[in-house]
């Protein structure tokens, strides 16, 4: 007959005998591995509920607002809804990663806080899922509380990212392949800013990282970047498109912010969530000095890649010294 699912048979497929102490540490590790993935999951879940929420206001209030109120007065009118990404960034943070995942926020660096009317750039690492409503999170506490991303284009039929930051007037939507669209459309999307002081966000590495991701840049960019496969090992290689774009329609008038983010343990999104209990989230930012970054698509390439460079071996040291 078939044998019962029970805590012998349990052990027994761990090569365990059961009774004594080596049961009482299965069963401990068992329970804390229940619970660490409950504990995980909860929080995705209350973060999940949190965006869908933000969506629910962005879909069913924000959408007739802006047909009726906002195309008409948008220009004299304050924008209601410029408080979704700052709130749903806060909340997510405190109360999902902090809160139930015990993460450690470690902000360092001394920046200047965005002035009445000034607009920062911030460029940084593309964080995985799990960074994201940190990183808005520090950029809005500590820099702007107006954030303003630039992404690609098919963020206009996401109802979860696009429609929220474009109903927030807190998202700039690009083509990527079309540099004079790109110019045209952060030229457009500027003006239509208000005159509050805001943070314009772009991760000029694109997409958020996984293992697969960076062995693929690491093929396609060996023959153009020297060395590449020695410390491209946490991020996607940046590309220089939309930044040039951004950089070349604000024409200098612009203070340039670099962050850098990573947890101190290697994780790739929402299923790595049990992996960050306990553990520190890093953000790093630091103003530009001169020189100026260059706008030109080959020079900028290799500022870039130098300060990639930084960022994956900063990472890297990150995640050395807590493990």
């Amino acid at each position: 007959g078939q044998v019962p699912f029970t805590m012998e048979r349990i052990a027994s497929i761990y090569g365990m005998r059961y009774g004594g102490q080596r049961l009482l540490v299965f069963k401990e590790v068992l329970m804390r591995t229940i619970l660490t993935y409950c504990r995980a999951w909860a929080a995705m879940g209350v973060a999940w509920g949190a965006t869908a929420g933000a969506a629910g206001v962005a879909v069913f209030v924000g959408i007739p607002y802006g047909l009726c109120v906002d195309s008409l007065l948008g220009r004299w009118v304050p924008n209601p809804f410029a408080w979704i990404p700052r709130v749903w960034a806060a909340f997510v943070t405190h109360v999902c990663m902090r809160g139930i995942l015990g993460v450690r926020v470690v902000v360092r660096g001394t920046v200047a806080p965005a002035r009445a009317r000034e607009l920062v750039l911030c460029i940084g690492n593309h964080p995985s899922a799990l960074g994201m409503p940190i990183i808005g999170w520090v950029i809005t506490r500590y820099l702007a509380p107006r954030i303003v991303a630039v992404g690609k284009r098919e963020h206009v039929w996401n109802p979860f990212i696009g429609w929220p930051l474009m109903i927030a007037r807190a998202v700039i939507l690009i083509n990527r392949s079309d540099r004079a669209a790109a110019h045209t459309s952060i030229r457009d999307g500027l003006r239509r800013l208000s005159d509050a002081a805001r943070a314009l966000i772009i991760f000029p590495d694109m997409r958020r990282p996984t293992l697969a991701r960076i062995a693929a840049d690491c093929e396609k960019f060996a023959d153009r970047i020297p060395n590449i496969r020695a410390w491209l090992r946490h991020t996607l290689v940046p590309r220089t498109g939309g930044l040039a774009a951004i950089l070349q329609s604000v024409h200098g008038s612009v203070r340039i912010i670099h962050v850098t983010g990573a947890f101190d343990v290697e994780e790739f999104g929402i299923g790595d969530a049990p992996r960050i209990i306990g553990r520190t989230y890093y953000v790093d930012v630091v103003e530009h000095s001169d020189p100026p970054l260059p706008t030109d698509d080959a020079a900028l390439a290799r500022v870039l890649n130098a300060l990639w460079e930084a960022k994956n071996r900063q990472i890297a040291a990150w995640r050395l010294a807590r493990n």
